[in-house]
């Protein structure tokens, strides 16, 4: 019993370190959850190691401590990942440090010439950037139409995930 504890600490470990690095690259927040669920089952399974090692050392009262610690620990994991699950189904704004990349952006365009208003929201795995700026009066609406394909371009070399940027002109 002990050698599948650890067979499965092992495992668990794996798997978690694995997925981790997928979301990196993808930004899932599912992937997000199997992942934790399996570093959750890693610990267990370093509970479960430590009850079985005490058990055979003699140390029987070990397997109820493990108990009390193991049904915490699966509180507290649940109620993590509930509550990244449940603000994932609000949109939320993205990190300051990349509004102000997208400033930068803006700011570095001569055509720009002011930024009125910046709204960000992560949707799942993807930003979403509604821009509002001002371009000076005399642009044609193929040269605003250029310039906002311009600062979509930009944008998308600042900002990981991209899934929208939404232009409007004031």
């Amino acid at each position: 019993a002990l050698v599948a504890a650890i067979v499965s600490i092992v495992a668990n470990e794996v798997i978690y370190r694995y997925n981790i690095c997928a979301v990196k690259h993808i930004n899932s927040p599912a992937l997000v959850a199997h992942a934790k669920h399996h570093r959750a089952d890693a610990i267990s399974s370093v509970a479960v190691a430590v009850a079985i090692g005490g058990s055979v050392m003699g140390y029987h009262f070990l397997d109820a401590i493990v108990a009390v610690f193991e049904a915490g620990h699966l509180l507290l994991v649940s109620a993590e990942i509930l509550h990244k699950g449940g603000s994932g189904l609000m949109d939320c704004a993205i990190k300051d440090s990349d509004v102000s990349s997208i400033r930068e952006v803006l700011s570095a365009m001569s055509d720009v010439t002011e930024v009125k208003d910046i709204k960000t929201r992560q949707i799942g795995r993807n930003v979403w950037i509604d821009l509002y700026v001002s371009l000076p009066a005399n642009k044609t609406i193929m040269e605003v139409h250029s310039i906002s394909g311009e600062i979509c371009e930009r944008i998308a070399g600042r900002v990981e995930h991209l899934g929208n940027v939404n232009v409007v002109c004031v």
